[in-house]
């Protein structure tokens, strides 16, 4: 569609975007002791409560963009109702409810169309006892998750990692940072190579909390600086198939359950396939590249949909 304002306004809105959710981590706990780490209970707590302000502020901007910037005219014929920019609105955001659980379901068939060699992986290789390299005994422990959700059973890092994290991050920098691109004429492409950036960029404080908790010395910037880079390049790849999932079907509700999915999975432990014996090693990595070809050839008509404002018309 045509812009209806400049790309350097879409880029300083996209960068407000990432400054408020990352201040707001560290507004909420500045009352809290500096000894505190990010897994502490009253850390955790806080910042749900700081991020969810930085959520509805960065939506109430997009809903304000919408309004004043002239997108309306543009999709919706005129005299229009209160109740039709809201309808557009809601759908700018991926928020609106028509379609939103077919959605979820489309998107997390082709990200576990992804995942077959790592879900392959877990599954027939992965002893239950065994720790994987960070520590974490996954094994059979993703058969587990339907009836820890159901009874509620969660820890408050489970809370963040699996609901608040990804609903906040899939809410900021797809439901706001998309729009902001697409209003300013940004095509689906450059939106989908570049939005990710503002939600890496995002995660760099990681290496604030690394050198904060490790001693604060060189040795720790340095192992921080590391960390960092790895996430950023992972949190970008992902971005990658986020924006892609969010254009595509025009919600956010499949974003947000391929974000779960993905944060539950972790990274797929290539060393572990690399150091089993051969015929395994063969195996699994057969399967890795099967997922990928599948999620190559089955991404689009398996999330094709008529609902998306971002991939047709209304």
């Amino acid at each position: 569609m045509a812009s209806v304002f400049s790309t350097l306004t879409a880029l300083v809105l996209c960068s407000f975007f990432t400054v408020i959710f990352v201040g707001s981590l560290y507004i909420a706990q500045r009352n809290l002791p500096n000894s505190f780490s990010r897994n502490h209970p009253a850390v955790i707590i806080a910042r749900f409560k700081g991020i969810a302000v930085a959520v509805v502020l960065s939506l109430l901007l997009v809903a304000a963009v919408c309004v004043t910037s002239g997108a309306f005219p543009a999709y919706l014929d005129t005299p229009y109702t209160s109740s039709d920019a809201l309808r557009l609105t809601l759908r700018f955001v991926g928020l609106w409810p028509d379609g939103a659980i077919l959605a979820a379901v489309q998107c997390l068939l082709v990200t576990a169309a992804l995942f077959t060699g790592p879900i392959v992986h877990l599954i027939f290789c992965m002893d239950a006892e065994e720790p994987n390299h960070d520590g974490v005994n996954k094994g059979f422990r993703w058969l587990d998750l339907a009836p820890v959700l159901a009874t509620g059973e969660l820890t408050l890092i489970d809370w963040r990692n699996y609901i608040v994290g990804p609903a906040a991050e899939e809410l900021v920098f797809r439901s706001c940072v998309v729009p902001i691109l697409f209003l300013s004429g940004a095509s689906r492409m450059n939106i989908i190579l570049f939005s990710p950036g503002f939600f890496a960029l995002a995660h760099l404080h990681h290496t604030y909390e690394y050198y904060k908790q490790n001693g604060r010395n060189s040795r720790a910037l340095r192992n921080g600086l590391l960390i960092a880079a790895f996430q950023m390049t992972y949190t970008t790849i992902f971005g990658w198939l986020s924006t892609f999932l969010f254009l595509r079907t025009g919600h956010v509700s499949g974003p947000f359950i391929s974000h779960v999915f993905c944060n539950y999975m972790g990274v797929p432990d290539i060393a572990d396939v690399i150091s089993r014996p051969l015929h395994q090693r063969a195996a699994l990595l057969l399967f890795y590249v099967s997922g990928v070809v599948l999620f190559a050839f089955s991404c689009v008509p398996t999330t094709n949909t008529p609902r998306s404002i971002y991939w047709q018309k209304l």
